[in-house]
């Protein structure tokens, strides 16, 4: 009887999304008119490419041209009881030749849909949190994929939580939040592991000098996958239920104006009925600096447990640094190396690489922009395979009133240790993203 609500609410991903619907219209109702802001702006992306490996296949490369268009709209609205904030769209997709693979849903990253919304329902004390997000993602990390990649190893996410709490102050300088998350996860094709997932948690957050504080916390998580193996599965298809209990102490430290540390360390439990429990001590570790008002460098450490989208919980152990310069031109680098060793099969992938992106106007209204990519991934176990990938992406824009229209040339190369696995893929573009 505990999560009868809960299961019968959401049984299907209409369903879950109703639920999300109806509790954001309830908020509503304990918005009051005292004052209110409210901003919305309609836009809509537009894209015409020709791709000459649409399924990024090594041998029989098909090309096709695919016109794309992607309504949206943004809109904040702020009461003195309750935050909206919300980015919806609708990605849709046309081949010209291809027309199987003509598709309407969730866009790329930068054009997922998401919605925030905040309503004190009891003075400073009872608050209740939604969120929703839709999204378009990578069904294996690992698998194929490149710049502009719309057809192969992708899947429509979207993730529903619902979080009702309390924060109040326990003592001077120290504040208690409280609460329970309940969370529905869908995804469109066969290969995501849906699931509905119940986490408890618990912090308390102690401000020991206006540059210092530290947070410790503890939660206790249900994992539900929507059709879980009863048994073991030997060949790494298995989904399993699990619960998660963690314990965390974090502390963040303001040096100076330009000098920000962060520092956490913890452990994790993975209790299984089926399988063998997992356990891991959790931490991380990170820096910002602000070298001059241009100048932005930082590095991050996270060892952690992560859910992947279809091959259960992983260990990730990751690194990476950044590098930011925003004057005359903007220029982004980062790095990375990353560790994952998966639970509930034998699969373990390192991988390393980074990114390069740039932008240079010429004047108020023209410029160009590129990207560079590069990552070396390793796989061990089940379906062994280490590759070097490639993507760039070049374009000319132009900045129009109602937004920056682009043309340009993306190139992708994989360069595997399986010959069925090398694979390119050209794609010039036509870009216009237009706000009215």
């Amino acid at each position: 009887m505990r999560y009868f609500m809960f299961d019968a609410l959401a049984k299907t991903h209409g369903m879950a999304k109703t639920l999300g619907l109806f509790i954001a219209l309830l908020i509503c109702l304990f918005a009051t008119t005292s004052y209110a802001e409210f901003e919305m702006t309609p836009g809509v992306d537009l894209s015409l490419e020709y791709d000459d490996n649409i399924y990024l296949d090594p041998d029989n490369e098909e090309d096709d041209v695919i016109t794309t268009v992607t309504p949206n709209i943004s809109m904040a609205w702020e009461t003195s009881r309750l935050d909206v904030s919300l980015f919806a769209s609708v990605s849709m997709e046309k081949y010209m030749d291809n027309t199987d693979e003509d598709r309407v849903g969730a866009g790329e990253s930068e054009q997922a849909s998401s919605l925030e919304a905040l309503a004190r329902l009891y003075r400073e004390l009872f608050f209740l949190r939604v969120s929703d997000s839709y999204a378009r993602v990578p069904i294996d990390e690992g698998g194929r994929g490149g710049e502009s990649n719309r057809t192969v190893n992708l899947t429509d996410e979207n993730t529903l939580q619902i979080n009702p709490y309390l924060e109040f102050e326990l003592m001077k300088n120290t504040q208690m939040q409280m609460g329970y998350t309940y969370e529905n996860l869908w995804y469109k094709e066969d290969e995501g592991n849906s699931a509905e997932s119940h986490l408890y948690s618990v912090s308390l957050t102690n401000e020991l000098s206006p540059r210092a504080s530290l947070v410790l916390s503890g939660s206790y998580e249900e994992y539900r996958p929507k059709n879980p193996s009863k048994v073991v599965v030997f060949d790494g298809g298995g989904t399993y239920e699990y619960d998660e209990e963690n314990v965390n102490v974090e502390l963040t430290y303001q040096v100076s104006e330009r000098l920000q540390l962060q520092g956490s360390y913890g452990h994790s439990w993975l209790d299984y009925d089926v399988i063998s429990n997992s356990d891991s001590s959790v931490w991380s570790a990170g820096a910002d600096y602000e070298i001059a008002s241009n100048y932005t460098v930082g590095t991050a450490y996270l060892r952690s447990y992560e859910v992947s989208v279809d091959d259960g919980p992983f260990e990730s152990d990751r690194l990476s640094a950044y590098l930011e310069y925003d004057e005359r031109f903007i220029l982004n680098l980062s790095l990375f190396t990353d560790n994952r060793d998966y639970v509930e099969n034998f699969r373990e992938d390192d991988s390393y690489g980074g990114q390069l992106t740039g932008e240079l106007p010429f004047n108020e209204k023209t410029g160009i922009t590129g990207l560079f990519r590069y990552q070396n991934f390793d796989r061990s176990g089940f379906e062994a395979e280490e590759y070097d990938r490639y993507s760039t992406r070049f374009s000319f824009y132009y900045e129009t009133r109602l937004g920056r229209i682009s043309t340009g040339y993306i190139y992708n190369r994989n360069d595997s240790d399986l010959n069925s696995e090398d694979y390119t893929s050209n794609i010039g573009f036509i870009n216009a993203s237009l706000r009215f």
